[in-house]
């Protein structure tokens, strides 16, 4: 079982919306506040989606507005496929379609 199978089968509900509350591109994490809740989620450079592939590193911007999924991990919840609002990964939306939600 890969990685990434492990974090689709722990994800937590469907997509949640979010603002960047801070993100460190040379440590390569942050933290997210979640819209719903007003927690803050962990965020780390593997969780972020490429928009472009000629982009050398995925980062987010603070105050960002993103979208995102919750897993569960001994740390706590973390933030996983974080990309912009109205960003459709085809391949994630066929293996998890009861989870995405079109925005």
């Amino acid at each position: 079982m890969t990685s990434t199978t492990k974090r689709r089968r722990q994800q937590k509900g469907p997509r949640i919306a979010g603002t960047v509350k801070w993100y460190n591109v040379k440590a390569a994490y942050g933290f997210i506040t979640r819209d719903d809740t007003g927690d803050e989620v962990f965020i780390h450079r593997s969780a972020i989606v490429r928009y472009h592939s000629k982009k050398a590193i995925p980062s987010v911007g603070d105050g960002e507005a993103v979208h995102f999924y919750v897993i569960s991990t001994k740390k706590g919840d973390r933030a996983t496929y974080v990309s912009a609002p109205n960003w459709t990964d085809r391949k994630s939306t066929r293996l998890n379609s009861s989870h995405v939600q079109e925005h």
